[in-house]
Formats: C-alpha cells, structure tokens, sequence
C-alpha cells in the first residue's frame, strides 16, 4: 500500500486558460484540449496525495483511464478561464472512479464528468488489484451523476475512414498512446461540418486496448441517427482498442 500524505485533500481544483493552441475553429475549448486538462489536474491529486507518477513508477505501475463519460452544458470559450474541480469516489471492483466539475470564469458548473481508472503493471502491461495500493486514499462520498457510466452498444461494420500508424507526437511519457489522442482521431474522422451543426450534450470515451508507437490503427464512424455519432479505433486484425460515442442536443 502506498503512503498517502496524512493531509493529503479529499479534492482538488486546478485553473486554466483557454489559449488559441486550446480552441477549434469555434473559438471554444477543443475536446481533446479538454480531456488533457481533466487528466492534467486528476494527476495533480495524486500527486499532492504523495502518489505521483514518478512514486507510481518506482512501485512499476501506472494508471490508464478506462472510460469517461462527460455530460454537458456548454464549453469555455478563446481567453476565458475555467476551473476543474476532481475527487475520488472510491473503488469499484478493480477500478478507481474519479469525479469532475468543470466551472466557468462566472463560477457556473458547465460540464460534470464520472470516470473509470485501472492500474497496470509496467512491465508486464497487466491489471494490478487497485485496492493494494490505494486503500487510503482520500474519497468523498460526492456523486457528479446519479448512474454509473452506462455501456454504449457499438455497431458492427462501421466505416473506415482513415487507416494511419501511430505517431511520435500521440505518445505520452507511459510509452503508448496519449488518451486524448483516441478522440482526436474519431473527431477527425467525424469531420468539420458536422462536429460545428449543434451542441453537445455529452461524450463517452471507453479505452479497450493499448496502443503503441508505430501501430497501424484505422478510425472508423456511423450515425445511427441525426444526432448521435459512434466511432472506433481498431488495430490490423479489426480488433477494437477505442469507443467513442457523441451525443448532440
């Protein structure tokens, strides 16, 4: 079990702002510019915790998100500031499930967030029983959503729209794929018109496999109605490694 810090915070905000390498062509908060500062201030926790990423690596285990699912109001917009607030709400079987608020400059909650987190070894790239390391640390009894995160049925033969190895820049400091670097590529498939036609209301982001460096991965897409838009990442043999579904108003 790790050491966690005798004052170590039930919860934790961080601030942002939104610079123009943060927006899409809205003016407003890019998606995957918002899952990097969701997973940029859920790492801050632990690490103020006293269970960062260089005391995980010394214990050979590191945290990978599993699934998120981000219910919407509205997003921030070019040089506007934001506030992420994260807590831990304790452990579910082998994952860690972690909350979020996300708060305008105006202090208005416009987005509320529940995710998944597995531990894996990093040698042996497998699952590691959470409850071993993280009994102690702090939780709150404080639920963003009144559901867990519900399963998103996935069609069959969808279609492929691009197919493209893994590069360089999409890798993060655990030696696979960077995870707002998943829903990148769907959006990217997705396409401009579209993602601009409405509003969110929500995303659900489910990580099934690893990727590395150099992998052939292709991004595939279907509507299965006007307003909702499912999307895959699969490896060579058509294995699933990412779902994504966006939901619009």
């Amino acid at each position: 079990m790790f050491n966690i810090k005798s004052d170590a915070p039930d919860k934790y905000e961080k601030l942002f702002y939104v610079h123009s390498y943060n927006i899409d062509n809205n003016r407003t908060l890019s998606i995957p510019s918002l899952i990097e500062f969701m997973l940029e201030t859920a790492g801050m926790h632990t690490e103020i915790c006293g269970v960062g990423w260089k005391v995980l690596k010394a214990h050979n285990v590191f945290w990978v998100l599993s699934k998120l699912f981000i219910k919407i109001d509205s997003f921030p917009k070019w040089n506007e500031n934001l506030r992420i607030e994260t807590w831990s709400i304790g452990l579910k079987g082998v994952f860690a499930q972690r909350c979020f608020y996300v708060y305008n400059e105006n202090g208005n909650v416009i987005m509320q967030a529940l995710s998944d987190w597995l531990m894996l070894n990093t040698i042996t790239r497998r699952i590691v029983r959470t409850d071993k390391f993280m009994k102690s640390f702090p939780y709150r009894n404080v639920k963003v959503l009144e559901h867990d995160i519900p399963t998103m049925p996935i069609p069959e033969n969808l279609k492929t729209i691009t197919n493209l190895n893994v590069q360089y820049s999409e890798i993060d400091m655990n030696g696979h794929m960077n995870s707002a670097k998943y829903p990148e590529r769907i959006i990217n498939a997705i396409g401009l018109k579209t993602i601009n036609k409405t509003k969110l209301d929500y995303i659900y982001l489910s990580y099934l496999k690893e990727t590395i460096y150099g992998e052939s991965i292709s991004s595939k897409i279907e509507f299965i109605d006007n307003k909702t838009c499912v999307g895959q990442i699969t490896d060579n043999l058509d294995i699933p490694k990412f779902d994504m579904c966006l939901k619009w108003k």
